[in-house]
């Protein structure tokens, strides 16, 4: 699943956007889910950049589907641990522990995990 994070640092060219940018293009099937989708469309709407956000879902490929059960309490969870203001993490630890979570769930979707952990 593409977060908001990972397509705004790259139409931004926020520091630190060049992991995010090796994830997106690596060819791999690239999902980002319909209530995401949205968020995105309305940060891009507050900053301007609508037209930057749009190519880049184009660029990318990214595909919007819906979220199942099942992944709406992994997100919540995820967002639980890992949600704004849980801790005072930089944005480099963030991350990794992010990644440690998509390796610990990569099991959930089988599909995607030889992506994510890098098999």
């Amino acid at each position: 699943m593409v977060d908001t994070s990972a397509v705004l640092a790259c139409c931004l060219g926020e520091t630190g956007d060049e992991p995010f940018e090796l994830v997106l293009t690596t060819g791999a099937k690239l999902v980002m889910s319909a209530p995401t989708r949205l968020k995105l469309g309305m940060i891009a709407f507050n900053r301007n950049i609508q037209a930057r956000v749009e190519e880049a879902m184009l660029t990318y490929q990214i595909q919007i589907e819906p979220l199942t059960p099942s992944q709406v309490t992994l997100a919540i969870a995820a967002f639980a641990q890992y949600g704004k203001g849980r801790h005072n993490a930089t944005t480099q630890q963030r991350n990794t522990q992010l990644w440690r979570l998509l390796r610990l769930r990569a099991s959930e979707v089988p599909e995607a995990a030889p992506f994510i952990l890098g098999q």
